[in-house]
C-alpha cells in the first residue's frame, strides 16, 4: 500500500506532498508524536510505503490540522491522522467522516462506547461535560447541553476509526524510556503534581484548579511531602529528576483525557492517579492498571484516593515495573510499525 503525506494550503487550498525539506515537516506528517523517520524502513517491510511527490499512491494521509472541507472536493481516497490526545471527535471529523473519500481516521484516543460521541457535550469534549457535570449548580451552575452535531452512526465510527498511539510515543517521553528506574529505591517526594493550569475554555481548568485545590489541602492535614508547581515553570532537568523521588504523580485531564504527565509519571516508575477516563481507549490500553486510583472530576475524593495509595505503596513494587516494561516494550520501533501497519493495512482493505 502505497501513502501519501500531504500537506493542504489553508487559502489556496493546493495540496503539496511533505518530504524530508518541507518546513514543519513532523505537523504534517506525524502521527501520535513520533516522527516517521525511524519507522519508515519498518512499515516498508511491512507493506506501507510513503511516497513522494510524481510517484504513483494509493491513498493520502493529511493531519488532522491541515484538515479542511476543501478535500473533500478532491475525488480521492484519504486518512485523516488525529494526534490529539482526545477521543471526542472533532466539529469538522464529524462533518466529513461520512463522507464515501474519508476511508479512515488514526486517533490517538477514542470513546469506548462509540455512541458517546452522540451523547451531549460541554465544551464541545465527552470529559467536558464529566467536568460539568461533577460540578453542577456547586460552581458553575446549571448549563443545558446538548448532543454535539452532526450525529455520527456509532457504526460508522467503529469502522472508520483506528488508534495509532498517543503521546506516551513523544519525543519529550525518550529519555524515560531509556533508564529504567530503580523501583525499590526509596523516594522522597509523596505526590507531585506540575503542569499547565490555565487553558482556553472553562472545564480543563476548572477541573485543573480543582485538583490544585485539593491537593493544598490534602498537604495541610496529611503527615506527607506534596510537591504542587501549577504554572508549569520547573525546568526540564529538575522535574525528570523529581519524577523518579515521587511515589504519586496526579495528571488530570486537558484539552484531552490523556496527558504528557501519565505517561512521564508511568515511565518515572511512579503511581499515576487521575480522574477516571475508563471511558476512552487508547494504545497500549491500560485502563486495567488504574484500579483503586481514579478519583471523580472535580477531586472531591482526591484526598481518600491518595491516602489510601500511600498506605499501600511497599505492595505496588510490582505493578509499578510491569507497566514500565509493558510501555517499554511497545515503544520499541518494531512494535511501533506493527501496530501502524494493521491500521494501514485494514484501511486499504475499504479502498
Amino acid at each position: 500500500m502505497r501513502v501519501r503525506p500531504i500537506h493542504v494550503d489553508p487559502r489556496t487550498h493546493e495540496i503539496s506532498v511533505v518530504t524530508a525539506d518541507s518546513p514543519g515537516r513532523q505537523k504534517h506528517c506525524v502521527i501520535g508524536g513520533i516522527v516517521f523517520d525511524e519507522l519508515l524502513e519498518l512499515l516498508d517491510n511491512r507493506g506501507i510505503r510513503f511516497v513522494g511527490p510524481g510517484e504513483p499512491y494509493d491513498i493520502s494521509l493529511v493531519a488532522m490540522s491541515e484538515f479542511n472541507g476543501a478535500i473533500i472536493d478532491y475525488d480521492e481516497p484519504f486518512i485523516i491522522s488525529d494526534h490529539r490526545d482526545s477521543g471526542s471527535l472533532m466539529w469538522s471529523l464529524r462533518k466529513h467522516i461520512q463522507q464515501d473519500n474519508v476511508i479512515g481516521v488514526l486517533t490517538a484516543s477514542t470513546l469506548r462506547d462509540a455512541d458517546n460521541q452522540n451523547a451531549h457535550w460541554f465544551d464541545d469534549t465527552y470529559q467536558g461535560e464529566l467536568i460539568r457535570a461533577a460540578f453542577e449548580e456547586r460552581l458553575i451552575g446549571h448549563v443545558e447541553t446538548s448532543p454535539p452535531e452532526p450525529y455520527v452512526p456509532p457504526e460508522v465510527i467503529e469502522k472508520k476509526v483506528r488508534i495509532s498511539f498517543s503521546y506516551g510515543h513523544g519525543g519529550m517521553q525518550r529519555p524515560l524510556y531509556n533508564t529504567k528506574p530503580d523501583f525499590k529505591a526509596p523516594r522522597g517526594t509523596d505526590v507531585y503534581f506540575a503542569g499547565t493550569t490555565c487553558y482556553g475554555r472553562l472545564t480543563p481548568t476548572l477541573h485543573r484548579w480543582a485538583c490544585v485545590k485539593e491537593l493544598k489541602e490534602f498537604s495541610k492535614h496529611a503527615n506527607t511531602e506534596v510537591l504542587v508547581s501549577p504554572y508549569r515553570n520547573v525546568e526540564l532537568a529538575d522535574y525528570r529528576r523529581r519524577l523518579m523521588d515521587t511515589k504519586i504523580v496526579v495528571a488530570p485531564w486537558g484539552y484531552g483525557e490523556r496527558t504528557f504527565r501519565e505517561w512521564e509519571g508511568l515511565l518515572s516508575g511512579c503511581i499515576v492517579v487521575r480522574a477516571d477516563t475508563s471511558w476512552a481507549k487508547t494504545w497500549p490500553d491500560i485502563n486495567e492498571t488504574y484500579q483503586g486510583l481514579a478519583c471523580r472530576p472535580d477531586f472531591a475524593d482526591l484526598g481518600t484516593v491518595l491516602q489510601s495509595a500511600l498506605a499501600e505503596w511497599d505492595t505496588y513494587e510490582e505493578y509499578r515495573e510491569h507497566v514500565w516494561d509493558l510501555l517499554r516494550n511497545l515503544r520499541e520501533p518494531g512494535e511501533t510499525a506493527a501496530h501502524l501497519a494493521d491500521a494501514f493495512h485494514y484501511f486499504g482493505e475499504m479502498l
